[in-house]
């Protein structure tokens, strides 16, 4: 969920002050967070500020030069930083000097000049990175920085518990085995032995090298301290595993399970 907006800049008018909101599945422990009563398909009144960056509602937003007013997302006024229309847009950004002005993460630096009846200026990003901007991009709000600020949004959303795939029932380090990329030397070593022992074959069809897995005969989640005892492990090539793991699941996995699959073959286990 995106975070709360505290502060309306002085070029955002919105006609009302609250505004009504049907609460979903997603949305209702939002809305609690900030002290609404909110139920599941109910609408209930909420603060313009209290709505969240993303919020698809539609709001009804004044121009602060012609005091028009329209109809737009109010994530898609929230980009744009402002409530000002088309018309007066290119009415600033053709009159006005925006020297020293902020635009989102921009500050404006000084003129460059005009190039296809536009107007640049050489902005720099709060992040220290310079650029050209025209000035209808900048006033839009089309432009908000580098791309940073994209991007810290993007992880913020997508990344740690707030991403929709987070679980809270396993641990940090069994959050870091599950990164391939992280996997701990101990585990390389473990992986490593195991292989060896068995001279790189597949215990269940017999396979030499390819892509082989260390598989462990008590499962890594339900038995952590056999988790890097050799006697716990037994090399299976992918496909073998896979299928293993297809029947009894990847949780309270035991060597009974194991035995039970392997006797419907005609290979023999280390011993």
């Amino acid at each position: 969920m995106g975070k709360k907006l505290k502060d309306i800049p002085n070029d955002m008018i919105f006609a009302d002050n609250f505004i009504e909101v049907k609460v979903g599945k997603r949305t209702q422990g939002y809305y609690r967070v900030l002290g609404y009563e909110a139920e599941d398909s109910k609408n209930i009144l909420v603060r313009i500020q209290n709505l969240s960056h993303g919020s698809q509602q539609i709001v009804t937003i004044i121009c602060p030069r012609c005091k028009k007013k329209r109809n737009i997302k109010y994530s898609k006024a929230i980009h744009r930083g402002h409530t000002y229309c088309s018309p007066c847009s290119t009415f600033l950004t053709q009159f006005i000097d925006l020297s020293k002005r902020r635009f989102g993460r921009w500050l404006v630096l000084s003129f460059r000049g005009n190039e296809n009846k536009r107007k640049y200026w050489n902005c720099v990003c709060d992040c220290g990175q310079y650029k050209v901007i025209s000035g209808g991009a900048l006033v839009s709000g089309n432009s908000k920085s580098c791309g940073c600020y994209d991007r810290e949004c993007a992880k913020e959303r997508w990344s740690g518990p707030n991403h929709y795939l987070w679980r809270n029932d396993i641990s940090e380090d069994e959050r870091k085995r599950n990164r391939r990329f992280n996997r701990t030397e101990k585990e390389k070593i473990w992986s490593r032995s195991i292989l060896e022992r068995d001279n790189f074959m597949c215990n269940v069809c017999n396979k030499v090298g390819g892509i082989l897995h260390a598989h462990h005969l008590y499962g890594w989640a339900n038995y952590p301290n056999l988790r890097f005892n050799v006697d716990n492990g037994i090399t299976l090539c992918k496909d073998c595993h896979n299928k293993f793991h297809k029947n009894y699941g990847n949780r309270n996995n035991v060597p009974d399970q194991f035995y039970e699959w392997m006797n419907n073959g005609t290979t023999k286990l280390h011993s």
